[in-house]
């Protein structure tokens, strides 16, 4: 679409354009910046709680899953000291769902020889004079072992009979899958990856691939606040947004703390602030363009008919009078135009009278053939009246009862007739009893000296008459077919 601008070639036109699109950017600009930043600020506040509020679930679930863990084992161990033979004859079916939470179960002495319930467990942890106290009040224990280079193991474990701990210690090796929630059970939020430091900081689990190190300043953070978050790279993989969540394990399990990483990358994170970031300075120039196409609308609208009345003005001071001003704005615009017109029309006919009237007495003061004279009368008289015919009758100077008419009729071209009429006591006093004129109709009593008109269709005429020292001297008629 094309917007037309050729108005704008009006100071006042460029002046308001200026002012409305002042009035209109400035406000859309201060709009759009505090929006942009605004809703800016709530996504990234958004996605920060949201991956917050993902880390402590998935460090809650890890907890659960613990607690689920020393409840199957108080299970298996209950059988155990009920009976030495029970644990054998465990029911297949059970066995086998809890090897898909157990690497191994096995059951250490200080007399005899591990006894493996299923499975193996690879440099199970010695016990510290402390673990052992709080196996002895009843309590299970839950430790890892840390490796740099290969996944590291966490094991679960409590005393079959806590008053005697040379009874056994019940031990199982965690299956990581389960206990971190990934692999085939995978709970993760989505686009998210999992790292777990031990109470050293060791990174005891990480589905990140490589090697994990966490900005120094960040690790000591981790120490000093149950929560928190940061932003760190790791290698290769692009820069990533993380909120940790300390789990506290001390009581329950003896391990001092874990600390629940879970990081997500910050392209995906930021996503929908990247989505909003291209989609905003679109709509924003869209409502500019909007607000700069109204305006254009709005301001054409009400300049444009000024502009042509300004046309019109000069056309008038020009003498033009025949153009009219052609306004449909539907507005005040469009009834200043219709009285301008109106305007103009009555100045043509006051500027055509004059222009008559002076070329009239231009003839008759230059001349003195009464042919030319009347010719002129007749000629021009269509311009100052819009009359359908005209006619003069001069009065013989010897005889006053005798009148030459000359008649113009408009249908005939203005082809002139000439008649000679004799004019009745009656008609001539009424003349003369009429100076300022009067109109005849067809209804009445034709006089003579309109016989000529009435004859071509005249339905009404006026008639003027030229009184010359208080005397009759001609008359003027204008004929109009209507009645």
């Amino acid at each position: 679409m094309r917007i037309d601008i050729t108005f704008l070639r009006s100071r006042v036109a460029r002046r308001i354009f200026t002012l409305f699109i002042i009035c209109a950017l400035i406000p859309i600009t201060v709009l759009a910046t505090l929006s942009f930043i605004h809703v800016t600020k709530n996504l990234n506040e958004q996605s920060q709680r949201r991956l917050h509020r993902a880390s402590k679930a998935t460090g809650m679930t890890i907890y659960e899953r613990l607690l689920f863990l020393k409840a199957e084992m108080k299970l298996v161990a209950s059988n155990y000291s009920s009976s030495r033979d029970a644990v054998q004859t465990l029911n297949k079916g059970f066995v086998e769902y809890l090897k898909e939470h157990f690497e191994g179960l096995v059951i250490h002495t200080k007399s005899s020889s591990p006894l493996p319930l299923f499975g193996r467990i690879n440099n199970p942890p010695a016990l510290t004079t402390a673990e052992e106290k709080h196996l002895s009040s009843g309590k299970v224990l839950v430790a890892s072992r840390y490796y740099p280079d290969i996944s590291s193991q966490v094991f679960i474990s409590m005393a079959l009979d806590p008053q005697d701990l040379r009874e056994g210690i019940f031990v199982g090796e965690i299956r990581s899958s389960y206990l971190w929630g990934v692999g085939d059970t995978d709970t993760l939020p989505p686009m998210t990856e999992l790292s777990v430091l031990d109470q050293s900081n060791n990174i005891i689990f990480s589905t990140l691939s490589g090697p994990v190190s966490f900005p120094e300043e960040t690790v000591l953070r981790m120490g000093r606040s149950a929560s928190g978050q940061f932003a760190w790279q790791h290698g290769d993989s692009g820069d990533y947004l993380a909120s940790y969540w300390l789990l506290f394990l001390k009581n329950e399990f003896f391990t001092p703390k874990w600390t629940v990483v879970l990081s997500e990358s910050k392209a995906n994170v930021l996503a929908p602030m990247a989505n909003f970031k291209k989609i905003f300075p679109l709509v924003a120039l869209l409502s500019l363009w909007v607000v700069l196409l109204l305006s254009v609308i709005q301001i054409r609208k009400n300049l444009v008919p000024l502009e042509k009345l300004q046309e019109g003005t000069r056309r008038i001071s020009n003498r033009d009078f025949k153009t009219k001003v052609n306004v449909t704005s539907g507005d005040e615009f469009e009834e200043l135009a219709e009285s301008f017109n109106t305007m103009a029309s009555l100045l043509d006919r006051q500027f055509n009278a004059i222009s008559t009237i002076s070329e009239i007495d231009r003839t008759i003061l230059s001349v003195l053939d009464t042919n030319k004279i009347v010719d002129t009368i007749l000629t021009r008289m269509h311009d100052f009246f819009p009359c359908d015919s005209t006619s003069v009758a001069l009065l013989d100077t010897d005889n006053k009862d005798i009148a030459q008419i000359y008649a113009v009729d408009a249908t005939h071209k203005g082809k002139k007739q000439v008649k000679t009429v004799r004019l009745l006591p009656e008609e001539e006093r009424k003349l003369c009893d009429n100076p300022r004129g009067f109109l005849v109709s067809e209804k009445e009593e034709i006089p003579g000296y309109l016989v000529p008109m009435v004859g071509h269709g005249i339905k009404s005429s006026f008639v003027i008459p030229i009184l010359l020292k208080e005397g009759l001297s001609g008359i003027i008629s204008l004929g109009f077919m209507g009645s």
